[in-house]
């Protein structure tokens, strides 16, 4: 049976001036309201671009700068309060710098979350008909990594297997068109802890969707299957 039945809407399009402007709320009572703009003007060689996000937890801003640097480098700062927390000493606060390594893309990022200081070392690069993904982390203490390879199997489906902290894990999606004005994804996920007796997590769900909406199909080792409805439309101010 298929039992929880639940949907869910959005609206989405954008006004000059403003910036793209979106709105989702579904059958819990949940929204979101979001208003982006990428061009909120240039200073000194550094471009800036803000999001504004309402949900009923409060509201989240955030503010983006980034410009280049000697060295083909690429450096990003961005400021960010919690979610309902206006208080600037809470806010997270990050700076990211970017440069192409070696025939790969590198990346090291400070942040200050939580009045803590939080690095991030980052390498990605292209192997064959994939591309292969290594991270490190330091946040709160703990050390963290995650070891990714993703790849397109002869146009039909696209691959993910990777190892962190918390095991291995993998994804397999595919998107087909059935007929005039339908199409159908599939997208299943597993995931397995290292030295674990417990059972590994298996995840699988089917969408059918057209220009009005979508039905969604989910189930899991350990769930009753669920049906999703969505309904989405689109308008330019």
């Amino acid at each position: 049976s298929l039992d929880g039945a639940s949907w869910e809407a959005w609206h989405s399009g954008s006004a000059d001036g403003v910036g793209d402007v979106s709105l989702y709320f579904n059958s819990s009572k949940d929204y979101k309201l979001s208003i982006a703009n990428d061009d909120l003007g240039e200073i000194a060689g550094t471009s800036f671009s803000g999001k504004l996000t309402a949900e009923p937890a409060g509201m989240v801003g955030h503010l983006e700068a980034r410009r280049s640097l000697p060295g083909n480098v690429d450096v990003k700062f961005t400021h960010e309060n919690q979610v309902g927390d206006y208080d600037l000493s809470n806010a997270v606060e990050t700076a990211e710098f970017t440069a192409d390594v070696a025939g790969g893309q590198a990346a090291v990022k400070l942040a200050y979350a939580n009045k803590a200081a939080e690095y991030e070392a980052a390498y990605s690069r292209a192997i064959r008909d994939g591309q292969a993904d290594l991270k490190i982390s330091l946040k709160n203490g703990d050390v963290g990594y995650n070891a990714s390879y993703s790849q397109n199997v002869n146009g039909l489906a696209d691959l993910l297997v990777g190892l962190d902290e918390n095991g291995a894990y993998s994804a397999l999606s595919a998107s087909k068109h059935v007929a005039e004005g339908l199409d159908a994804h599939y997208e299943a996920r597993a995931r397995a802890t290292l030295g674990s007796e417990g059972r590994p997590s298996v995840s699988h769900a089917l969408k059918l969707s057209n220009k009005l909406g979508y039905a969604q199909l989910l189930h899991g080792l350990d769930e009753k299957p669920r049906l999703k409805l969505g309904y989405e439309f689109s308008v330019n101010a």
